[in-house]
């Protein structure tokens, strides 16, 4: 789940002392998957015949995944496009990305900050469901808020709360091209 990949990836930072940078794979296909497009033949190594096969994960899945790779840490992020083709929607969502993240590079590299944000659920979930995680940065002068959604299948709804943002105005969706308003 994504809940237990974030927690490696702060595990492994916890452990290391944040003394090495965390360094993950994204696997944009199922590489078992006799049914994914491009799959004539079995890649990989031999698994148990048992084995539940995967559905490749969605071009929004890859996004959310790079994004909580980003949020949770990683300083070093690459796709694992061996054994079988990688879908052009999933490509196209790896390109992109790079392109945000290398334009934001300064921004993630940044010192963190101790800006709190503190969110309430617009739409009702069960306990422990509904998790957003965040990252907060500062640089020249503009405050940026990573939010990622932990749930695997659908948006989360939410109202952020910015500690120290208390001032009505706008807030620009990075990559979006849209603006929210705040009160």
């Amino acid at each position: 789940s994504l809940k237990d990949y974030a927690l490696a990836l702060d595990r492994l930072r916890q452990w290391n002392g944040d003394l090495l940078p965390t360094f993950t794979f994204i696997e944009p296909q199922d590489l078992h998957d006799p049914e994914a497009l491009g799959h004539d033949q079995p890649y990989g190594w031999p698994l148990a015949n048992d084995r539940p096969w995967t559905p490749d994960p969605t071009p929004k899945q890859v996004k959310n995944l790079l994004w909580v790779s980003v949020v949770h840490g990683a300083k070093a992020i690459s796709h694992f496009q061996y054994f079988c083709p990688i879908f052009p929607e999933q490509l196209d969502v790896i390109q992109a990305f790079k392109k945000e993240i290398t334009e934001l590079t300064d921004v993630v590299l940044g010192p963190e900050t101790g800006v709190r944000v503190t969110k309430t659920l617009l739409t009702p979930y069960p306990v422990g469901e509904g998790r957003i995680d965040f990252m907060c940065r500062v640089h020249l002068g503009q405050l940026y808020v990573f939010a990622v959604s932990l749930e695997a299948t659908e948006t989360v709804k939410a109202s952020l709360a910015v500690q120290g943002v208390g001032v009505a105005g706008s807030v620009l969706v990075y990559g979006e091209g849209r603006v929210i308003d705040c009160q």
